[in-house]
């Protein structure tokens, strides 16, 4: 099935692929659906996930894998808010240990920057822009879900959940403001070589059975 084609890279990775399309992020803004979308447009097209860029290290992530082409880097973005608190809900229905048994104002507060996963603080996360800016001289392709939104776009969410709130809308806006005033800088701990998340914490899942 053209779904079966969509091919997943890891930093496990022995044969470094040939990718046509490389979905780079971001996370909870529909990067699953684009995939799908690219392969019904063309079946020969060679699309791969791997939503390394909010990680600290990703340009140099993305320099070293060892491309035999570079692909073309494509990025998708939602409104912030709304991806927060996406992610915030569909990491606690998978039970992620990272988000199990927070509320969703400690979890805007998370201190982790190392994955490109859930466990990652989702303002940092956000900040679109301070994520793109080392990949701009690629000419990185950046969608945006509310321009292709349609009735085959995305696929359907099963994620579902109540609205935000109010109070919390008006929290993750206050703290993604400060995010784009006076960005976090992540910590220097260094990252396990097979997960690419912070060694020897509670965010390297390699030795966990999650």
């Amino acid at each position: 099935s053209k779904t079966e084609k969509i091919k997943y890279i890891t930093n496990e990775s022995t044969i470094m692929p040939k990718a046509d399309i490389l979905i780079a992020g971001f996370l909870k803004c529909g990067q699953e659906s684009l995939a799908r979308y690219y392969q019904t447009m063309d079946e020969t097209i060679k699309v791969y996930r791997d939503e390394f860029i909010t990680k600290p290290n990703a340009r140099e992530y993305f320099d070293n894998f060892g491309w035999e082409e570079n692909p073309a880097i494509v990025v998708i973005t939602r409104d912030p808010v709304d991806r927060c608190w996406s992610a915030y809900h569909y990491f606690r229905k998978e039970l992620h240990p990272c988000v199990e048994g927070l509320t969703y104002e400690d979890y805007l507060l998370k201190k982790s920057f190392h994955s490109g996963w859930g466990e990652a603080n989702p303002i940092y996360q956000s900040n679109y822009e301070r994520h793109i800016a080392p990949f701009r001289d690629l000419n990185i392709t950046v969608l945006k879900l509310a321009d292709i939104l349609g009735p085959e776009f995305p696929q359907k969410n099963t994620n579902l959940h109540n609205r935000i709130s109010d109070h919390d809308r008006r929290l993750t806006e206050k703290l993604l403001e400060e995010e784009y005033q006076n960005p976090m800088t992540p910590s220097e701990s260094p990252n396990c070589d097979r997960c690419g998340n912070g060694k020897n914490t509670e965010w390297c899942r390699c030795d966990k059975n999650y």
